[in-house]
């Protein structure tokens, strides 16, 4: 099946579907969809311009010369928009020098200008900004001050979570000089995100007040940003989705009481299947892709996020997993599948000490990490997918640094280093065992494993 006829259902409404007709992903991927969630029509491409920058210009034209936003006029040497306009006066005459965790290398859009403060003040330079052209502030205003006056005093360093980051910073000195990811991105990150010009894209990216944390996501994490924070919301209220039953999926749990078959195993995986596409198009990152890679991105990145929802859900006891409706499906079913399928994804869910696996955030992250992969096949808009994948790496660090880093880079950065080792084996399972589902007819499982699979493509046609 081609992805244009994948992605034709798409835009249809849950409450029309035609369940004999539909195909099975399509299905899956417009089922349970909310009135206002926009999967047809004409997708949201990287370089949109902000409407309240739209709405000022009249459409005059300009585009801003560092992201290709919409611009006002000529700023400090160059035509820029107000958000470059904003950040160059910030960050120009800072002495504190600025790293960039992807080596110097980020194209620097609309999306991408938020995460990495380096190569986007880079670019602001050789498009003809210069510093002597900035008026320089009263001696009595902190750099905090004119970063919060500049951005509608949204983040006040009067709160209780910018104090105790305060602290934080205090105790170690070297938290803000972290090599990967450091907190003046994340900052700059906020700071563009909310600044008033841009306010006026999205009404479903407002950040939470400073009083909530949401959530799941325990104590000490109110240290994070209203950014982060509303991310790490995002993506528990995401998986809160998943686990939702319908009638469908309960009739699939009776069909298979007992799993004592691999076929029966793979074929409970389309629920799973259709929980990480119901959780996926609650992410607004991935609803604001075009469908065919969204498609895509799904195809990929299936297994690796059911491997990681076994990690979460994994009984140490009865060496077994908690499947839906209280069923037990035991891990050494994989042992029927070809190769160390059984041994190398029970060592990888052992891996995770268990502390880290009753993480759910944690887990989330790792698992949209793995959505977001630039490199699958089929991509079109590969700069968009990178660039949110960069944002839930910084997202991931950070957490990281609050919850787990003990005021300590060394142990932030170690156990930072050991979960992009574990994703970067993720992605060597589901090469490796994907075979697991090539290897079954096509006549024996559900029709949404065969679309996601390709299952029809891997068992040769006898003529």
């Amino acid at each position: 099946m081609s992805t244009s006829d994948l992605g034709s259902q798409m835009e249809a409404s849950s409450q029309n579907e035609s369940p004999d007709f539909m195909p099975s992903l399509e299905r899956a991927m417009s089922g349970g969809d909310s009135p206002d969630s926009s999967y047809g029509g004409s997708p949201k491409i990287e370089k949109t311009p902000s409407a309240a920058a739209a709405a000022q210009t009249g459409n005059s034209g300009k585009t801003c010369r560092v992201c290709g936003d919409t611009a006002l006029n000529m700023n400090f040497g160059a035509i820029s928009c107000e958000s470059c306009k904003a950040f160059f006066r910030r960050n120009a005459l800072k002495k504190k020098e600025l790293k960039c965790p992807f080596k110097g290398v980020c194209q620097i859009d609309v999306e991408s200008r938020r995460w990495c403060q380096q190569c986007r003040l880079k670019k602001c330079f050789e498009v003809g900004m210069k510093r002597e052209l900035i008026k320089k502030v009263k001696r009595g205003i902190s750099e905090v001050d004119v970063d919060c006056l500049s951005n509608g005093g949204a983040h006040s360093p009067s709160t209780p979570a910018a104090e105790k980051r305060e602290k934080l910073g205090g105790t170690d000195s070297a938290v803000s000089e972290l090599p990967v990811v450091s907190d003046g991105i994340l900052t700059g990150c906020v700071s563009d995100v909310w600044s008033p010009a841009d306010s006026a894209v999205s009404s479903t990216d407002s950040p939470p007040s400073d009083g909530s944390v949401g959530p799941s996501l325990g104590a000490g994490l109110e240290m994070l940003c209203a950014f982060e924070r509303e991310k790490i919301v995002e993506l528990v209220r995401a998986n809160e989705s998943m686990m939702e039953t319908n009638l469908e999926e309960e009739t699939a749990v009776v069909r298979y009481p007992e799993t004592h078959r691999l076929v029966d195993v793979i074929n409970m995986t389309d629920i799973a299947i259709r929980r990480v596409i119901k959780m996926a198009k609650r992410i607004t990152g991935f609803k604001n892709l075009i469908q065919e890679d969204q498609i895509a991105l799904l195809k990929g990145a299936c297994f690796e996020m059911m491997i990681l929802r076994a990690v979460s859900h994994y009984n140490v006891e009865k060496d077994c997993w908690q499947g839906p409706q209280a069923t037990m499906i035991k891990v050494d079913i994989l042992k029927e599948a070809k190769g160390n399928c059984y041994e190398e994804i029970r060592t990888f869910i052992h891996s995770f000490a268990p502390e880290l696996r009753k993480d759910e955030p944690l887990l989330l992250i790792l698992g949209a990490i793995a959505l977001f992969h630039p490199d699958r096949p089929s991509l079109e808009l590969r700069g968009q997918i990178r660039a949110q994948q960069s944002l839930y790496y910084f997202l991931l660090h950070s957490y990281i640094r609050i919850k787990y880093g003990n005021n300590s880079v060394r142990e932030t950065e170690a156990l930072y280093v050991q979960m992009i080792n574990k994703l970067d084996l993720l992605h060597l399972l589901n090469d490796r065992h994907i075979s697991m589902f090539m290897d079954v007819n096509p006549k024996d499982v559900e029709p949404l494993l065969i679309e996601i699979f390709d299952l029809n493509m891997a068992i040769p046609v006898k003529l």
